[in-house]
């Protein structure tokens, strides 16, 4: 349920749901974290990057196996970092590339 919820408010992508899916990352359940990463990049807002970034690195969960919490919220970041800065691709990766190490 809280998981169907997190993607439902990603697909709203309305940015009055930063707060609640921030909260969603630190959820014990690594589907919601999942989902939750995966609605801030849908929403896009610059507020949830540094939330993104700390689950890139931190968060050590999966989900169905081979789903990596932290490899979704790295996925989320490039919209939220293309649609802030309007940065080239070329230069996302490289941010991508630093944030990872």
């Amino acid at each position: 349920m809280r998981a169907n919820t997190a993607r439902a408010l990603g697909q709203l992508g309305d940015s009055r749901a930063i707060a609640p899916l921030v909260k969603a990352l630190q959820d014990e359940s690594n589907e919601v974290r999942y989902f939750a990463a995966e609605a801030l990049g849908n929403i896009g807002d610059i507020q949830a990057l540094p939330y993104l970034e700390k689950v890139m690195l931190e968060d050590k969960g999966e989900f169905l196996g081979s789903n990596k919490v932290a490899d979704v919220a790295a996925q989320a970041i490039e919209p939220v970092v293309l649609l802030t800065y309007r940065l080239p691709q070329k230069w996302l990766n490289s941010l991508k590339f630093a944030l990872k190490k």
